[in-house]
């Protein structure tokens, strides 16, 4: 009825993620699950430059770029928002003492 699994175990979370390509712009940044990725600069991610990376997306929320072996990033989450009210005490100058 069944089979012994054949496929290393480290391959096996691989196969069980979902994957898609991502374009890397001229600043080394992509774009992801309305996140902005930004790879960390070096000889390899310079040469990616106009060219296709893969995303590894993980159950665990883990998230993996690569392209001939993990890539060192860091994200920027477009969701992050600047409430109005932050705003409008930033311009407040009522408080500010004039020398």
């Amino acid at each position: 009825m069944h089979r012994p699994l054949s496929v290393p175990e480290d391959k096996l979370t691989d196969i069980l993620c979902h994957r898609e390509q991502r374009y890397v712009g001229s600043q080394l940044t992509l774009s992801y699950d309305r996140k902005r990725i930004i790879l960390e600069r070096n000889a390899t991610s310079e040469e990616l430059r106009g060219k296709y990376v893969d995303v590894y997306d993980f159950p665990d929320g883990r998230l993996e770029v690569r392209s001939k072996g993990i890539l060192p990033y860091s994200v920027f989450s477009k969701d992050q928002r600047v409430s109005h009210t932050a705003i409008v005490e930033n311009k407040r100058l009522g408080d500010t003492h004039w020398l």
